[in-house]
């Protein structure tokens, strides 16, 4: 019998929500975007676009280029009517307006990351997907670093309305994962994963960096967090977050709409 193979987001979405990780990975359903998750989105594709011309030409793009494929992902998500338009920010809104309010919010998260964060980085591999075989585990991971450079650092870029501490980095996931996967591939671990993050205030938005290190213990207890996941997947459990929980809302639920634990 094949093993499944999980992705970190899929371990995040579980613990936060099963039944939403039910409707993502097992549904596969692709759910809707609010004004913080399309932006988001759309800072991540600008940087994509960025980092990976420059693995050839050695320079960033100017940041109008950057803000344009920021604002096409955007538009794109509106033409598929994937814009939740019933989300606070854009309520009301018909969807040209809302990605229009959406766009206006971006572009100045993707100067920030442009010119504040991504010219120190040379990149080398931008979004390589990996299969990674854990023969002692009932499962297999796949994993899509962000950013790698040819120093042995690992980027991934977050945007946050809150200022992340060192404590929110050394407790995140991905690290673990990418770590093994990376000493799986070169034998030796990474010098460090960078998170790029960018907090994005009422009057202001920031970018800054935090690196973090791994673990033997830190990988195996993630590992162990996958088995928990695992188990439950195959006995069918898929319990939905707390109706008061913060997650179990359309702000910050792509699959809201499909839930049947809610009723609003």
């Amino acid at each position: 019998m094949d093993k499944p193979t999980y992705r970190t987001s899929a371990l995040s979405s579980f613990e936060h929500c099963a039944y939403a990780a039910y409707l993502s990975v097992i549904e596969k359903r692709r759910g809707r975007y609010n004004l913080f998750l399309a932006r988001g989105t759309a800072v991540h594709k600008a940087r994509s676009a960025n980092m990976s011309q420059k693995i050839t030409s050695g320079a960033d793009m100017p940041v109008a280029d950057c803000q344009d494929a920021a604002c096409d992902c955007i538009r794109t998500l509106a033409a598929e009517d994937r814009l939740d338009c019933k989300s606070e920010e854009l309520s009301g809104l018909s969807t040209p307006n809302a990605a229009g309010l959406i766009i206006d919010a971006t572009v100045k998260v993707v100067q920030v990351d442009r010119e504040l964060l991504q010219p120190r980085i040379r990149p080398v591999k931008v979004e390589r997907t990996r299969f990674m075989s854990l023969p002692d585990w009932p499962f297999n991971l796949s994993y899509t670093p962000d950013v790698e450079d040819g120093n042995g650092y690992m980027y991934d870029c977050k945007t946050t309305k809150t200022t992340w501490r060192q404590g929110r980095a050394d407790s995140e996931y991905q690290p673990s994962i990418y770590s093994l996967g990376y000493r799986s591939e070169q034998k030796t671990d990474p010098k460090a994963f960078v998170f790029d993050v960018i907090t994005i205030l009422k009057r202001s938005v920031r970018g800054y960096w935090l690196w973090t290190h791994r673990t033997d213990a830190d990988i195996r207890a993630v590992l162990n967090r996958f088995l928990v996941m695992h188990e439950a997947m195959q006995a069918g459990i898929f319990q939905p977050a707390h109706r008061g929980d913060w997650k179990c809302s359309r702000r910050w639920c792509r699959w809201y709409d499909d839930c049947k634990y809610v009723s609003d």
